[in-house]
């Protein structure tokens, strides 16, 4: 992804994208999901906010919360994630066939469930 212009996909703080919703996410959940503290969360969110992935916005259904949404630059990211994964899922099939790239899958699966 650092080739395709997303330096920090790499780092720690990409990591919290895989908890973000197309429809965004409470900052308080997304510390919860990414197990890390919500000091942590909101610098990892500052930086990617700053690079205009994310954006912070009020809560509609609690004034009190903050919510993490998606930029247009960040959506543009997720294609760029979306299509990567396409691109790796497409070699597995082929190197190990449908059946067992199924059986690939429902394994991880289990395992992050």
């Amino acid at each position: 992804m650092a080739g395709a212009g997303h330096p920090w996909f790499a780092e720690a703080r990409g990591r919290l994208l895989e908890h973000i919703g197309r429809d965004g996410i409470g900052q308080g959940e997304l510390a919860k999901r990414a197990d890390l503290t919500k000091q942590a969360v909101a610098q990892h969110l500052d930086q990617l906010e700053a690079e205009g992935l994310l954006r912070r916005v009020q809560d509609p259904s609690d004034s009190r919360k903050r919510r993490v949404v998606w930029t247009k630059k960040g959506e543009a990211a997720l294609s760029d994630i979306d299509l990567a994964k396409r691109r790796v899922e497409g070699r597995l099939k082929r190197r190990l066939g449908a059946g067992q790239f199924a059986a690939l899958k429902a394994g991880l699966k289990a395992v992050i469930e």
